[in-house]
C-alpha cells in the first residue's frame, strides 16, 4: 500500500479555510459593513426639554468624524413647514470657520449650508450651526439632514462616507391660551456685539476676474454669525449712507482698478452689527508740477488783489 504524500497539506489547507470562514462570519454579525464605511456622522440635537406649540425651539446640528479629518462639508437640513416655522440660523459658535454658502432658508421647508475648516476638523462632537423655530402645530415632527458631503482634509479633496441624521420632536398643544409664549422678539435680539476685527487683502491673479485687481475678507462673529458684507468705493475718506453695495462672500472685484480709492469693507452679523474695515489707496491721487504751480501763483494773484481792495480808503 502508498503513502499519500499530499495528504497532509489537503488538511492543513482545509483547517486554514475553515478558520478563514469563521473569521468572516464573526466580522460580518459584530462588526457590519457600515462601521467601516461610514467614519462621519451627521446628528441633531433639541436645546430645550418639552416644546409646546407656539413658543420657541432651538435645533443644534452637529458632526462626529473621529477616524478621519476634515475640511469641508455642504449639504441640507429639511423640515415640515407646516408644524415648524424658522426663525433663524446662528453660527456663532461654529467649528466651521469660513462659509462658501451661510445656513440659509434656501425655499419652505429648506435650509442650504456650504461650509470649510480652517485646519481641518476631527472630534465627536463639532457643532455646525443652530436652527431657531417656532412650533405650529401640535403633533409628532421630523427634522432631516440630506445630500450630505464631507471632504478630508488630504489635499484631494476626497469625499468621505457619512451617516446623515434626523431628530424626531413632539410638539405639545399649549394647555390654555394664557400660556407663556417664549416667543419674545427676534431670535437676534441678545447680540449686541459686532464682529471680530478683520483686515481685508488686496490682490490679483491670472486665474481671478481675468488678472484684475480684488479684495478678499472673512470676518468672524462669535454670537449670531456673519449676515453678509457691503463695500464701498471712494476716492474721498467717504463712509456715508450712499454707494454701498452688499454682497455675500469675497472675493469682489474692485471698480477702480487705477487702486486710487478706498475700499471700505463692512462685515454685518445677523443682529445688524457692523464691524468696518478699510483698504487705502496704493496710488494717490497726484497733482502734476506745472499745473501746482499755476495754481498756487493764481491764489497769490486773488489773494494780494483781494487785500489791495480792502487797503484802500473809502470814498465818500
Amino acid at each position: 500500500m502508498k503513502n499519500n504524500p499530499k495528504k497532509p497539506e489537503i488538511f492543513f489547507l482545509s483547517r486554514r479555510l475553515l478558520f478563514t470562514v469563521a473569521l468572516l462570519i464573526v466580522t460580518a454579525t459584530f462588526f457590519p459593513s457600515g462601521m467601516w464605511a461610514q467614519t462621519a456622522e451627521i446628528f441633531m440635537e433639541n436645546a430645550g426639554e418639552e416644546i409646546v406649540a407656539g413658543n420657541q425651539l432651538e435645533v443644534g446640528v452637529f458632526i462626529s468624524t473621529q477616524v478621519e479629518k476634515i475640511n469641508a462639508i455642504e449639504g441640507k437640513v429639511t423640515f415640515d413647514a407646516k408644524k415648524l416655522y424658522p426663525e433663524g440660523v446662528k453660527t456663532g459658535d461654529s467649528i466651521v470657520g469660513q462659509w462658501i454658502e451661510n445656513p440659509k432658508f434656501s425655499s419652505e421647508g429648506e435650509i442650504t449650508f456650504k461650509g470649510a475648516f480652517s485646519g481641518g476638523f476631527q472630534g465627536e462632537r463639532g457643532k455646525l450651526f443652530s436652527i431657531f423655530f417656532i412650533g405650529q402645530e401640535a403633533g409628532e415632527v421630523v427634522i432631516n439632514s440630506r445630500d450630505i458631503k464631507v471632504y478630508t482634509h488630504d489635499g484631494k479633496g476626497t469625499e468621505l462616507a457619512i451617516s446623515p441624521g434626523n431628530l424626531v420632536l413632539m410638539i405639545k398643544k399649549a394647555e390654555s391660551k394664557e400660556e407663556p409664549n417664549e416667543h419674545i422678539g427676534n431670535v437676534y435680539d441678545d447680540d449686541k456685539e459686532p464682529p471680530e476685527n478683520f483686515q481685508p487683502q488686496l490682490g490679483r491673479q491670472s486665474d481671478i476676474f481675468d488678472g484684475q485687481w480684488f479684495v478678499v475678507f472673512s470676518a468672524e462673529d462669535k454670537n449670531s454669525g456673519i449676515s453678509h458684507y457691503e463695500i464701498k468705493e471712494s476716492q474721498d475718506w467717504d463712509t456715508g449712507e450712499d454707494g454701498w453695495h452688499r454682497v455675500e462672500k469675497g472675493p469682489y472685484l474692485l471698480a477702480d482698478q487705477s487702486l486710487r480709492s478706498y475700499a471700505f469693507i463692512k462685515a454685518v452679523d445677523q443682529a445688524g452689527n457692523e464691524k468696518l474695515a478699510v483698504i487705502e489707496p496704493e496710488k494717490k491721487i497726484q497733482i502734476p508740477g506745472k499745473v501746482l504751480i499755476y495754481v498756487i501763483s493764481t491764489l497769490a494773484v486773488i489773494v494780494l488783489l483781494y487785500l489791495m481792495v480792502r487797503g484802500r480808503p473809502s470814498i465818500k
